[in-house]
């Protein structure tokens, strides 16, 4: 199986707070992004949960860092060559969400009471279950001096991914998205039905309806002979699997009905620009989608094993804007006009899109806003279209390297890295 490994971060900044549950004695320092006991003084202990990520193309979980600042007291300074005494610490357990893990020396066990050492876990966090494809870390920061605090700037874990990042971001992610938001309105208007009793329920399955909408639910049903004002809403219930409305009061049998359904329209990735089949329409195209912007970012992310001493180097990656155009092509103005107001109201409503594959967010940029047009070559056909990025998506092209570890107390996080000479 190809394999690309990635690392997934684990922040404690102030846009993450939201995603991070504080217990007693702990707190979340904005100012610096990090993690901290409540104090001084300073409790003995306090427990923190960070975000659960769940990227659904993950096959293993590989190594564990803390990127951590601890308190020592006694001695000279760091690497001064004098044994200090440490009088912080961190203990840590992973969570799927929904339970709690600690490692026993043999197998992950649900366990809400004991900790593990940064070491135990990046050392068993291989035989972790990816069951779920979910992952969180249970943090506990401790102290033995009241005037101190350790301080956990970030985590990282290294993770084995079978990401197809295109496929990902685009197919699984964006058209899952537009697919699972865009519900247009649309409307029929429905006869005299001459049946010889008020009508009270309708089938909207058996009316002729020229343009093969996917109908998913019923906005509203009026009674358009008497009711041309649309005041009265009669609609009561929808039963997608037969396609019959229940309208209260019931509308005289001489009377039209006006019924106002909402549907979901197909969404397609071409490469093509000449998708203008009438029966599949109204759809959403996306197509002409390319790079803008690309280039190679400059620094590489790192996982190190400490109790190991050795390192892995994920190397930096392709990032840039991905430029995708979005038609809209309908077979009525009407629905032409409904499909802009809803694909204008998916961009308001979706700053940002989450690859599934990965679990990372990507802002989206409107660079050219819907525009509904007609084209002088199709009077059938009324068309749109938007042009859009997805912002700052990254390519992993390189593998990742194994590097030795340099153990040296004075950098930030206790260690500088070396590549194999």
């Amino acid at each position: 199986m190809r394999v690309t490994k990635l690392v997934k971060h684990f922040h404690f900044e102030e846009d993450d707070r939201g995603d991070i549950t504080l217990g007693a004695g702990i707190r979340l320092d904005g100012r610096i992004s990090r993690l901290r006991l409540i104090g001084p003084p300073f409790p003995a202990s306090g427990i923190a949960t960070t975000r659960v990520t769940n990227p659904t193309t993950v096959k293993q979980w590989i190594g564990f860092q803390a990127v951590i600042e601890h308190q020592f007291v006694g001695g000279a300074a760091a690497g001064g060559g004098v044994a200090k005494v440490q009088i912080t610490d961190a203990g840590y357990r992973l969570t799927d969400g929904t339970d709690e893990f600690f490692f026993n020396g043999s197998t992950w066990e649900v366990n809400v009471v004991d900790f593990n050492t940064e070491e135990e876990v990046a050392t068993n966090i291989a035989t972790f279950p990816v069951t779920s494809q979910k992952l969180g870390v249970v943090v506990q920061l401790t102290t033995t001096d009241s005037d101190v605090t350790p301080e956990l700037e970030e985590i990282r874990v290294l993770w084995a991914s079978d990401v197809e990042q295109f496929e990902d971001i685009i197919l699984r992610s964006m058209v899952r998205e537009l697919r699972e938001s865009l519900r247009p309105i649309a409307e029929l208007i429905i006869g005299a039905t001459g049946s010889g009793g008020p009508v009270t329920s309708i089938d909207i399955s058996g009316n002729a309806v020229e343009t093969p909408y996917d109908i998913v639910d019923v906005d509203s049903v009026y009674d358009e002979t008497a009711d041309q004002d649309h005041l009265v809403d009669l609609f009561v219930s929808f039963v997608p699997s037969t396609g019959i409305i229940t309208i209260s009061p019931g509308v005289p049998d001489s009377n039209d009905i006006r019924v106002r359904f909402v549907y979901e329209p197909p969404v397609v990735v071409t490469t093509s620009q000449d998708f203008t089949e009438i029966s599949k329409v109204p759809v959403v195209v996306l197509d002409e989608i390319g790079w803008a912007d690309a280039r190679r970012m400059a620094i590489p992310d790192k996982v190190v094993d400490k109790g190991a001493g050795t390192g892995v180097k994920v190397q930096a990656p392709i990032q840039g804007d991905l430029e995708i155009t979005l038609q809209g092509i309908t077979d009525k103005l009407v629905d032409q006009h409904r499909l802009s107001d809803e694909i204008k109201r998916f961009f308001l409503n979706h700053p940002s899109i989450r690859s599934r594959g990965l679990d990372e967010v990507f802002s989206l940029l409107i660079v050219e806003k819907y525009d509904s047009r007609t084209p002088s070559s199709s009077a059938d056909l009324h068309t749109g279209r938007a042009l859009f990025r997805i912002r700052d998506v990254v390519f992993h092209g390189k593998d990742a390297v194994d590097i030795p570890v340099v153990t040296k107390f004075s950098t930030e996080d206790g260690f500088i890295l070396a590549e194999k000479p």
